[in-house]
């Protein structure tokens, strides 16, 4: 929680307080890394209580995963959108290459536990 909140703040600063056309390539790194931060921490403490509310079990580390992708997925539209290469087609592509790698990975979970498969 505290992670979120430093984190949301530091983007805040960053937004209201640079210039985009000013900063070098260290602040625009730090931006990024910012939104990747804060989407991945809000993400994580949002997926880890609903998930905690729906199924009375608590899964930290799905939380985690899923908080990273969701957080993956803010960071590269946002930089698609920053470099004039971002349209509806292609957010919607990415959206649904995040969830399908969500899928595989609960998929996957779900075989851990099985037996060996006879040849």
């Amino acid at each position: 929680m505290v992670f979120s909140v430093l984190s949301i703040s530091a983007l805040a600063f960053m937004i209201f307080n640079v210039n985009p056309e000013m900063a070098g390539t260290f602040k625009i790194l730090l931006f990024f890394g910012l939104i990747l931060a804060s989407f991945f921490s809000v993400a994580t403490f949002v997926i880890y209580n609903i998930r905690k509310l729906a199924t009375y079990t608590i899964s930290g580390l799905v939380s985690l995963r899923e908080g990273f992708l969701i957080g993956l997925l803010v960071l590269l539209l946002a930089f698609l959108s920053s470099v004039g290469l971002l349209g509806i087609w292609d957010a919607a592509f990415l959206v649904i290459v995040f969830l399908l790698i969500e899928i595989l990975m609960l998929a996957k979970k779900g075989n851990k536990y099985e037996g060996r498969r006879s040849v």
